[in-house]
């Protein structure tokens, strides 16, 4: 009966690391979009950056936010998972 406690004791720690360092880790392409930065929109100079959606963490963008005045789309290259990190590619 210890030797079982002590099994499901083990397997739940090592769920808990699993969870805890997936979080950071992409699985597949889903889990990478372009994602702007510093608050301000594509048209007023937004910086766009490829990111994990499941650890990133929205900014809270002021009330006032200085924004310069041009054109900053949403990058054409593509934001994909490849060995765990989200890459442009």
């Amino acid at each position: 009966m210890k030797g079982v406690a002590l099994l499901l004791l083990f397997v739940t720690i090592l769920a808990i690391i699993f969870f805890i360092s997936s979080k950071d880790r992409c699985l597949i392409s889903f889990d990478c979009q372009w994602k702007i930065t510093n608050c301000c929109p594509e048209t007023a100079g937004a910086e766009w950056k490829c990111v994990n959606v499941k650890s990133f963490n929205e900014t809270k963008c002021p009330g006032f936010v200085i924004c310069p005045q041009y054109l900053s789309p949403r990058p054409d290259l593509s934001c994909a998972c490849e060995d765990g990190k989200c890459v442009i590619i």
